[in-house]
């Protein structure tokens, strides 16, 4: 029996992705975790037994190694003629998306919906700006974001948790300069005490919530 192998995370979707986990999930048996990533992740649709034994030794190696290359951010890629473009300023953000990606990306069987957060189609390009479809959802693109390259996902995970790592770096710092500039501007602390907690409160907040985004 001829096989595809993936040779990249590019060659395996999203879809091929949540299949496998379902099929593994609480497997311990390495042999079957093998048949099951070289059958789903190589689309065999006959009975695996039938592959040349040194062809799927070959297939078992070359897929995991591709599992465990650090996978590279893609600001824009092409699926069936259509180019997708990542979210371009996330100062941007609208709650709704915000919103939508804090659920989807906690969950792996809705990163295909995640995915239809991050891009949407590109509707205009000059030079290396781009501009992409207002959000109006997930369920637009959901389905075919199943057939997105897993690489390109992972590549944007890769990015959130840079700049989460990134941010955390700054924010204890921005948090005691702005806990001193309140404490000087305060006149009465006694009067004011109530509002200084408050603040502090919000700001450890923040912190709070990028930490548990990066994690």
């Amino acid at each position: 029996m001829e096989i595809t192998i993936p040779e990249n995370l590019n060659d395996i979707t999203i879809r091929q992705y949540n299949e496998y986990q379902k099929a593994v999930k609480d497997k311990t048996s390495q042999e079957y975790i093998d048949r099951k990533m070289v059958e789903i992740f190589c689309n065999i649709k006959k009975d695996i037994r039938d592959v040349d034994f040194s062809k799927f030794d070959e297939a078992v190696n070359i897929i995991k190694a591709s599992l465990i290359k650090s996978p590279e951010f893609q600001p824009t890629f092409t699926m069936n003629g259509i180019t997708y473009g990542f979210i371009p300023v996330l100062d941007r953000i609208s709650l709704g998306e915000k919103i939508d990606l804090d659920k989807y990306l906690s969950d792996e069987n809705t990163f295909h919906r995640a995915m239809a957060v991050m891009y949407r189609p590109v509707i205009f390009k000059s030079n290396n700006l781009y501009q992409i479809e207002d959000y109006k959802g997930s369920e637009k693109y959901s389905d075919v974001m199943l057939e997105a390259p897993l690489g390109v996902f992972q590549g944007a995970m890769v990015f959130f948790y840079n700049l989460m790592n990134d941010l955390l770096k700054v924010t204890p710092s921005y948090l005691e300069n702005q806990m001193r500039a309140t404490l000087q501007q305060e006149d009465n602390l006694e009067v004011n005490g109530d509002g200084i907690q408050q603040s502090m409160h919000l700001l450890m907040a923040t912190l709070k919530d990028l930490t548990a985004l990066q994690n």
